[in-house]
């Protein structure tokens, strides 16, 4: 996620560069210092030319602070609704990149840069950028840092800057293959026989592709693979496809990844239709609410990443049976889910633990989560921090909808939002942030949501909070502590707000328990 201030302005500027894969930031350090830029490809064309219809990623929705609603914009983009042009020399690159009408630009060719060093200014008016508290290292020549003036970014939405010291190391973890992918064994038990108590095994690595270029064609299939009682990280890769299957990882199949491969999360879906009214191929039923999950993790030490996550069932054709439809289910302790995309209609996210008695602990960062009715729920410890919460419509085109529905025992933590921004395409104030989900009616439980120094669209209701299966949430556990936007809202009677004192004790830390998810 781009944490960079950037002021969106009424009038948007719309230029793209594409070379086989988007290139709006690769192609400015290229243009700026190389010598030679450019990319070959199949649909090369001989010289500039207007192209019939844009690539998928031009039209899509906008990730990170690109998806921020603010200043009568909602999200900013590059070259959306422009022409799409293909560039093979450096006049008709400099051309389009510099016009002041929308393009999606196509670099075709290898462009020699002349003179050397050359900059081309492409012609922007959606940010305005200073810089300041900048740390020097090892550089020569000009040092910028200071002056200028522009947007309080927290005007309009909410974040928390890292440390400009910090920087360094941010960069260096977050960059590159991490370790778990890059080392690879023959087997896990090989693995595990060569390590000694200082040093972490090396990750076994196994390959899906649709395409038979991989060492299964089903993530199912990889899953299969994993020994029963391995004691080591299992990083399946997923090529990028849509995988129309259900996927389970057994609770004896523990540290388990499922990684996509491609440049974006929405490269590789994993996706099924099975909804809780549906029933099973064998007449035994109906999957029931936790059974129709399009991914089923049992397992402790799981982690998802880079993917999509998606029930598409149709609840418009069948209004006739339950429409409950998970994509994501998880019922293990420490599951891990980063830069991933969840979606779905009712009941998307299920987070459960093992046992009533068993811990359930569950880290959502960088990610996506879609739905409209209790979309995110269970009676696991989650933390959702630094993602995107969209909202949307019900299948008849209403809005009205609750995010959270905790079911939380009364001795442990519930569901914590932080950090986050909850908005989408719904009438105003149409949405709850939660209610009180009392499994079966058991009185003994204490649902618990906080949702703090997040983002609230207009969709929010003023009254943020509502009852379930005649239970009153007030007597549960439910707050907010400085969330910001136009659907925020003053302490009151129906709106709960935490002391700095109480928002002490409830920081992503207090909520893990201990685990350190980045461990």
């Amino acid at each position: 996620m781009d944490t960079t201030p950037r002021k969106a302005r009424h009038r948007r500027r719309r230029t793209a560069l594409i070379a086989g894969v988007p290139l709006a930031l690769g192609a400015a350090g290229a243009l700026a210092y190389g010598t030679v830029f450019g990319v070959f490809g199949a649909d090369a064309q001989p010289e500039a030319s207007a192209a019939t219809t844009a690539p998928a990623w031009a039209t899509a929705t906008a990730d990170g602070f690109a998806s921020v609603n603010a200043l009568g914009q909602n999200g900013t983009y590059g070259g959306r609704g422009g022409k799409t042009v293909t560039v093979r020399n450096l006049a008709d690159l400099e051309k389009y990149a510099t016009a002041s009408d929308p393009y999606v630009i196509v670099v075709a060719a290898a462009i020699t840069m002349d003179p050397v060093g050359k900059e081309i200014k492409v012609a922007s008016n959606t940010a305005t950028l200073v810089q300041r508290g900048n740390v020097f290292s090892g550089t020569s020549g000009r040092n910028e840092s200071g002056g200028g003036t522009a947007f309080d970014p927290k005007t309009y939405y909410s974040y928390t800057p890292d440390k400009a010291a910090d920087v360094p190391s941010l960069v260096k973890s977050g960059a590159g293959p991490r370790s778990s992918i890059g080392a690879t064994a023959n087997t896990a038990s090989n693995t595990a026989s060569n390590t000694t108590p200082t040093t972490k095994a090396a990750a076994t690595s196994l390959t899906v592709a649709k395409d038979g270029s991989g060492q299964y064609t089903s993530v199912q299939r990889a899953v299969d693979a994993v020994p029963a009682g391995n004691t080591s990280r299992v990083v399946i890769q997923v090529k990028p496809g849509t995988y129309r299957e259900t996927v389970k990882v057994p609770a004896n199949k523990p540290h388990v990844t499922i990684e996509g491969t491609g440049a974006s999360r929405k490269d590789t879906v994993i996706v099924y239709d099975n909804a809780a009214g549906t029933k099973k191929p064998d007449g035994s039923g109906t999957y029931g609410t936790p059974g129709s999950a399009t991914v089923s993790v049992q397992a402790d030490d799981f982690q998802a990443r880079n993917l999509t996550i998606s029930n598409d069932f149709d609840e418009a054709r069948h209004q006739d049976i339950a429409g409950q439809a998970v994509a994501l289910l998880t019922a293990a302790d420490k599951i891990v889910l980063e830069g991933v995309i969840v979606t779905g209609d009712q009941d998307t996210l299920e987070m459960e633990t093992a046992a009533a008695n068993k811990p359930g602990r569950v880290y959502v960062t960088n990610s996506y989560i879609v739905g409209n009715v209790d979309f995110v729920f269970g009676r696991a410890t989650a933390v959702i921090d630094k993602s995107v919460i969209t909202l949307k419509k019900r299948w008849n085109g209403t809005s009205a909808g609750f995010v959270t529905a905790p079911g939380t025992p009364a001795n442990r933590k519930g569901i914590l939002i932080n950090r986050t921004t909850i908005s989408g395409d719904v009438a105003a104030r149409s949405f709850f942030l939660g209610r009180n989900w009392h499994a079966g009616g058991d009185a003994s439980l204490r649902p618990q949501t906080t949702v703090r120094n997040s983002t609230l669209s207009a969709a929010i209701k003023s009254t943020p909070w509502s009852d379930m299966g005649g239970f009153s949430w007030k007597k549960d556990r439910f707050a907010e502590y400085r969330n910001t936007g136009p659907g925020a809202g003053a302490a009151s009677s129906d709106r709960p707000q935490l002391t700095d004192a109480q928002a002490a004790d409830q920081e992503v830390a207090d909520w893990l328990g201990g685990w350190n998810p980045a461990a």
